[in-house]
């Protein structure tokens, strides 16, 4: 049975391109789907003149802008936990 072959390095580079090239147009797709979706939403509510009630909708949903703001303040003070200090030998 034969040894596989060994890449070169110039070989990985090209590999590693290539695969770098493939997840940001991927990602590139997944951000234009997103955009997308959320703008036509967007102009639906606008077209139906709903934007008022869907604004009081998410309000009652998931509270006013400043309430979540003020909730992620009080998160992030939360996770803040002092870090062990390690000591090396």
């Amino acid at each position: 049975m034969t040894k596989p072959k060994k890449l070169t390095y110039k070989e990985l580079e090209s590999h590693i391109i290539k695969l770098q090239n493939y997840i940001q147009a991927l990602d590139n797709k997944y951000s234009h789907a997103v955009n997308t979706i959320g703008k036509t939403i967007t102009d639906y509510i606008e077209f139906k003149n709903h934007k008022e009630e869907f604004m009081e909708y998410l309000e009652d949903k998931y509270g006013k802008k400043e309430d979540s703001d003020a909730m992620r303040d009080v998160q992030k003070e939360d996770k803040k936990e002092p870090k062990s200090k390690i000591h090396r030998i």
